[in-house]
Parts: C-alpha cells; structure tokens; sequence
C-alpha cells in the first residue's frame, strides 16, 4: 500500500523475497527498511518508542507510518503491520490486508486498543521515503 502510493507496483510475493519474509515468523523490521531501500526508498527509517502525535505528524505530509502491532488487545493471537491512514479523536484508522476488503479498506481501532496492542511491540513505526 505505501509504495502502490509512490507509484511503485510490486506484487506481495516480490516484496516478501525482499524482505526476507519467512512463513514461520514472516520478517522484522529491519528487512523491511532495507528492502524499501532497494526500490529508491533510500530515505526510509524504522523509529521505537513513537507517540501518537509523531504518527499524526506524518499523514499531512503524505507519508504514512507502517506500525508494528501486537494483535492480542484485538482479540487475535501474534505479531501483525499496519499502516496508519488517519487519526481523529476517537480511532486511529490503518489499512491492514488481513482484515480489510476492497469494499472496505479501512479498520477503525479504539485509541485505547491500538496504543496496547502498538506499546506491547515498543511503539514500533516504520517511515518509507524518497
């Protein structure tokens, strides 16, 4: 999704070679910056211990956050990526292929779940970026 917004159509299985990805614990991400690299990404970071008002930050500029998130406070069992779309008030909105259709991309998660579920993997956020 971050890089489909750059323009950069790469299908999931090339992204997953690039990353490293492995079907038993998927990739870290560490691999995942290095991977976004590759394609001209030279400028992509990976942060921990991030605020919400630092992943706020970032939408106006068009760079959406990639965060690392554990899915127990969300009713699901393991480690899981999201990238955040938007924040008001109430929810922080994320794209998340696992959980979304094309009907209806975005999930809606409570402030109060997401900042468990993002707290319990270090307030882990990644910045792809030229």
């Amino acid at each position: 999704m971050v890089l489909a917004g750059y323009g950069v159509k790469r299908s999931e299985r090339s992204l997953r070679r690039l990353g490293r990805w492995r079907p038993d614990i998927g990739t870290v991400s560490t691999n995942v910056v290095q991977a976004a690299r590759t394609p001209g990404f030279g400028a992509s970071a990976e942060y921990l211990d991030v605020s919400l008002d630092d992943l706020r930050d970032f939408l106006p500029r068009r760079l959406f956050p990639i965060v690392g998130i554990n899915l127990a406070p969300l009713g699901e069992r393991g480690w899981h990526a999201q990238v955040v779309v938007g924040i008001t008030s109430q929810y922080v909105a994320v794209y998340d292929p696992l959980y979304s259709s094309p009907a209806n991309p975005e999930r809606q998660i409570s402030h109060q779940a997401f900042d468990l579920a993002w707290a319990m993997s270090d307030r882990l956020m990644i910045i792809i970026a030229k």
